[in-house]
């Protein structure tokens, strides 16, 4: 997937009122059976992300746990 913008942003958790650091990254990619490009966009937690990866079109993957949770993020 190709990185087409990202976000940085600090929030704090609304249950536990604990401060926190994450990125949304905003991604496109061709998929079959589509015309044109997908856009998907994905919630990381600061700390797995490697700041050295980012960069406005760069082939990246975002790896997902067994629940759905973004856990890593890396070059393809």
């Amino acid at each position: 997937m190709t990185l087409v913008g990202y976000r940085k942003f600090k929030s704090k958790n609304k249950k536990t009122g604990e401060p926190y650091t994450a990125y949304m990254l905003y991604f496109e990619y061709e998929d079959k059976g589509t015309e044109g490009l997908v856009t998907e966009d994905a919630f990381l937690m600061a700390d797995i992300v490697d700041e050295s990866l980012l960069g406005v079109g760069a082939q990246l993957e975002v790896v997902y746990n067994k629940r759905g949770f973004a856990t890593g993020l890396r070059a393809v």
